[in-house]
C-alpha cells in the first residue's frame, strides 16, 4: 500500500490502481484500498464509479472525514452541488479542521452564488493553512464576486 500511495501521489494512477485492486481482492476488509480506488476514478473524471466505490467504503466506515470529503468531490464532479454540500458539512462535523473540506465546501458555495458562506470557508482554510495558495486564490475570487454582486 505504501508503494501504491507513492505512485498515486506521483500521478501513476494505473500502477496505484492495480495495487489497490490487489489489496482489496486479497483483503476485502481493507476499506482504504476501496476508497482510494474511488479517488482514482474521481481523478480520472469517472465520478459515477467514484461515488459508488466511496459510498461502499463509507458503509464500512461512516465516520471517515476523508471519505466524506472525497465523496463530496465526486458529487461535485457530477454537478450534484447540494449533495456535495452535505458531504462537506459532514466532513467538517467530523473534523472542523479539515482544510481541504473547507476549501472544497467554499468552492461549492461559490458555484451556488453563496458568497458569504464561500468567503467564510476560504478564510477558515487560509487560517488553518496559511500557505494554501489555492484557498487564497479562491478567497480573492469570492471577494471579487461579492463586490460585483453588491455594486
Amino acid at each position: 500500500m505504501e508503494q501504491a500511495a507513492q505512485w498515486h501521489r506521483d500521478k501513476r494512477l494505473d500502477d496505484a490502481e492495480a495495487v489497490y485492486r490487489q489489496v482489496f481482492e486479497a483483503e476485502p476488509g481493507y476499506i482504504d484500498a476501496l476508497h482510494l480506488l474511488g479517488v482514482i476514478y474521481s481523478q480520472r473524471g469517472d465520478h459515477v464509479t467514484a461515488e459508488r466505490l466511496i459510498r461502499q467504503a463509507l458503509r464500512e466506515n461512516p465516520n471517515s472525514d476523508t471519505y466524506h470529503n472525497n465523496l463530496g468531490k465526486a458529487l461535485q464532479g457530477l454537478g450534484r452541488l447540494e449533495e456535495a454540500t452535505d458531504s462537506y458539512r459532514r466532513t467538517l462535523e467530523l473534523n472542523p479542521n479539515h482544510v481541504l473540506a473547507c476549501n472544497n465546501f467554499g468552492k461549492v458555495q461559490l458555484e451556488l452564488g453563496q458568497w458569504e458562506e464561500a468567503i467564510t470557508c476560504f478564510r477558515q482554510a487560509v487560517a488553518l493553512r496559511p500557505d494554501f495558495n489555492e484557498a487564497h486564490r479562491n478567497l480573492d475570487q469570492a471577494l471579487q464576486k461579492q463586490r460585483g454582486s453588491n455594486g
